[in-house]
């Protein structure tokens, strides 16, 4: 039976016991809204460890607009459900007094420019918010695990910049996007979109893959005024970026290096719900 935790006194407990006996303990940070992609990312967990810790906490640090705040989906019955279903040992579920009541745990480090480009520069103070709530998570927890999506590529490099910098014991996996039928990736704020805008919404995928294909024939500035113009013409889709840029530092890039890995990232808006995804460049 999956245990339902709510303080940091009954974390304190769990991991406590957990560790007397030996167990491996592994982290997967939710915000609830749960889909297949998160699941994944428990399945993973799961494998590598003896237990496995998900937590549900909506984070208002990381929202830099108070309406997305408000928006953001919220259904806790059907995440536990989901959790349970798939054998999770226990899942976190704090109040916002139970997470922040100190705020002297600021984090502080040298991110070497991770926070400064796309998401950085369009949502001031984000990656701080994240980088405060994982803090916290993984000074309550102490995991040897945490498991993080590849569709938040930014927010993934920070972490393990973070993690390597601050608290180099955890080891951060990766996992892969989780897609609809369509292409989409999925994402909690897709449960904002109407049927007809999540089906339209397959086209961010497919301009992104038609973008991988056309970069190697004509480079990635011709690459990009081609993708804008697609854009332009679609009635519903506002296109916000498309970059191109290497893995590890996201620095950006004009066009391929042979000795990096890069990675295509596009933003785009369906009325105020913003959609990103990534692909990598095969070298």
């Amino acid at each position: 039976m999956m245990q339902i935790l709510r303080k940091a006194s009954d974390i304190q407990q769990f991991t406590k016991e957990s560790r007397a006996i030996g167990n491996s303990l592994s982290l997967v940070p939710t915000m609830g809204a749960l889909h297949e992609g998160h699941l994944s990312l428990v399945k993973m967990a799961l494998k590598h460890s003896d237990v496995c810790l998900a937590t549900i906490f909506i984070n208002p640090k990381q929202f830099n607009r108070i309406d997305d705040l408000k928006a953001y989906p919220r259904n806790e019955e059907r995440d536990i459900h989901l959790l349970q279903e798939i054998g999770c040992s226990a899942v976190f579920i704090p109040e916002y007094e139970d997470i922040y009541s100190d705020d002297s745990q600021q984090v502080n480090i040298n991110l070497i420019g991770l926070d400064q480009t796309m998401e950085g520069a369009s949502r001031p103070g984000h990656f701080q918010g994240v980088l405060e709530i994982i803090h916290r998570f993984f000074v309550f927890v102490k995991p040897n695990i945490a498991v993080f999506g590849e569709k938040d590529f930014q927010q993934l490099r920070i972490i393990e910049q973070y993690s390597k910098s601050l608290i180099p014991k955890v080891n951060i996996l990766r996992a892969p996007i989780f897609r609809e039928k369509n292409g989409l990736a999925m994402s909690s704020r897709n449960e904002r979109l109407s049927s007809l805008e999540r089906s339209e919404a397959g086209f961010v995928y497919a301009q992104l893959k038609r973008a991988v294909s056309l970069i190697h024939e004509i480079g990635f500035e011709e690459t990009l005024v081609k993708i804008k113009g697609s854009f332009k013409k679609h009635p519903h889709i506002e296109l916000e970026y498309l970059i191109l840029a290497d893995e590890h530092s996201l620095q950006e890039h004009s066009r391929i290096s042979s000795d990096k890995s890069m990675r295509l990232f596009i933003a785009c808006f369906i009325r105020d719900i913003r959609l990103i995804d990534n692909v990598a460049l095969s070298r």
